[in-house]
């Protein structure tokens, strides 16, 4: 692992976009190289949905937003909408930054286990797996 020198700003910048989306700094900086170059982007286990998961969607504001679950880490992959591509560490940190990114003007807390719906028809909500 390499390490970088940045200034105290640009950390802070770094910081707070990892605390909008629940990422770390890392995780952070590496989506931001994806998107900048996407012929080196990050390893393919944090650009796209993950191979067994639970597919599920959110509608907020207009949009729909897909995505998988991932039930061993609970993180979610978005898989479709502005956040394409985008991995979080829970539902709802992938909640907040939906909100975020559709209406930064409100307060985009939000309980992801009740935002995300399971995307097989039943409109069960993603909470109903944690009792599973």
């Amino acid at each position: 692992m390499r390490t970088v020198q940045i200034n105290d700003t640009t950390y802070g910048a770094l910081e707070l976009a990892g605390q909008l989306t629940g990422m770390s700094v890392g995780e952070v900086i590496e989506k931001l190289v994806a998107q900048a170059a996407p012929s080196i982007a990050a390893p393919a286990a944090q650009a796209g949905p993950v191979a067994d998961g639970t597919g599920v969607y959110a509608d907020y504001n207009g949009a729909r937003f897909k995505g998988v679950f991932d039930p061993v880490t609970t993180s979610i992959t978005i898989t479709a909408g502005a956040l394409a591509n985008s991995r979080y560490k829970s539902p709802s940190a992938a909640a907040r930054a939906v909100v975020a990114s559709e209406r930064p003007d409100v307060d985009s807390n939000r309980n992801g286990w009740t935002f995300w719906t399971i995307d097989d028809g039943s409109g069960r909500q993603l909470q109903s797996l944690r009792a599973q």
